[in-house]
């Protein structure tokens, strides 16, 4: 089980999109490593957190704190 995505977001106004990933889509988004949050302001890429973080409570505060990290 992954960490659901209100609890990473918890306090922020965002929305998402999931796309379907080929290895053409990897490239072109820079990516060594999936799944993938890309984080995009004004439509400006500003960080990504790549691989898989389970609901594990340590890997969940590392996911959280990379994501807030990102969005400030």
């Amino acid at each position: 089980m992954s960490v659901p995505m209100a609890e990473i977001f918890a306090g922020y106004n965002w929305n998402h999109v999931r796309i379907q990933v080929t290895d053409e889509v990897k490239r072109g988004l820079e990516l060594s490593e999936i799944p993938a949050l890309i984080f995009y302001k004004d439509g400006k890429r500003i960080g990504a957190v790549e691989g898989y973080f389970s609901n594990d409570p340590v890997e969940q505060s590392l996911l959280i704190s990379k994501v807030k990290k990102i969005l400030g």
